[in-house]
């Protein structure tokens, strides 16, 4: 009995242990899906913060490629407005620079026009002075024995004509028979002498020397100037070129020329040439 009850006891105590066991490992089995579900989402958000961080990183460059094509295109675009800033300056200059001549050669030519006309009123007076003296002399003793000795003159020179005149023999039949008696006349022409023909020259044609190509002409407008006229003459010249552009090598040996064919010349500045408008120049073709 008592080896039965000790028996029992102790096989009594198993089927708690087994429980317990399997307890165990159910908790295991718990605690193992639970790490498991945390090592999943670990791993799950670390990919996404590393697909976050590549997706950024691929944002940046290409905002830093986007940044650097446009940094690109502001230098192009500021390189533009300094080469158009640049041509508005240097045109402003080139037309102030004009305007100052223009301006210089209209008053040399006030100047001239003054002179010219002081000139003219210091010729009237001088003229006008010299007439009161001539009329104060002839007013004078002198002036009137002066006239009185012209008349006389005049009066004897009349009497004298006259007299000439009925001395010469009348043209009758005897004189007209026998002319040796009459006064010969020098300025008479002697009928006995041959009178050589003199050829008349038929005016020649003006010919243009040969060589030059023919003129064109070109009515100057208000605003011109010989080299803007030599650089548009250019430009046409060249129509079958559309990207034709005159250097200003060429600009300058085409403004020669012009200058040449229209006999124009440079004023004392040896930069300005003085044309007006509705002047006509010629033209190379």
């Amino acid at each position: 009995m008592e080896l039965n009850g000790v028996t029992n006891a102790a096989e009594s105590p198993l089927p708690n242990l087994n429980g317990k066991k399997s307890g165990v490992v159910e908790a295991d089995k718990r605690a193992q899906a639970r790490k498991d579900y945390v090592n999943f989402w670990e791993d799950a958000l670390k990919k996404r913060d590393d697909a976050r961080k590549d997706q950024i990183k691929q944002n940046i460059s290409e905002l830093n490629g986007k940044k650097s094509g446009v940094v690109e295109a502001d230098k192009r675009a500021q390189a533009r407005k300094d080469y158009v800033n640049f041509w508005e300056d240097e045109l402003k200059r080139r037309n102030d620079a004009k305007k100052e001549q223009i301006k210089q050669n209209i008053s040399e030519l006030k100047g001239k026009k003054s002179g010219v006309v002081i000139a003219d009123q210091i010729a009237e007076g001088n003229k006008a002075k010299g007439g009161k003296e001539a009329l104060k002399a002839m007013k004078g003793k002198k002036g009137k024995a002066a006239l009185i000795a012209g008349g006389a003159a005049l009066i004897a020179g009349a009497v004298a004509f006259f007299r000439k005149k009925d001395e010469e023999p009348a043209l009758s039949e005897e004189n007209i028979a026998n002319p040796e008696h009459l006064p010969q006349d020098d300025s008479v022409v002697n009928e006995s002498e041959p009178v050589v023909p003199v050829p008349v020259q038929e005016p020649q044609e003006s010919q243009e020397p040969q060589g030059t190509e023919p003129a064109t002409e070109y009515i100057v407008k208000k605003g011109d100037c010989v080299w803007d006229i030599a650089e548009k003459h250019l430009i046409d010249l060249h129509k079958s070129e559309p990207d034709y552009k005159p250097t200003d090598k060429e600009i300058l040996e085409h403004t020669l020329e012009i200058m040449k064919l229209n006999n124009l010349k440079y004023e004392s500045d040896g930069y300005v040439v003085l044309i007006h408008p509705d002047d006509k120049l010629k033209l190379v073709a």
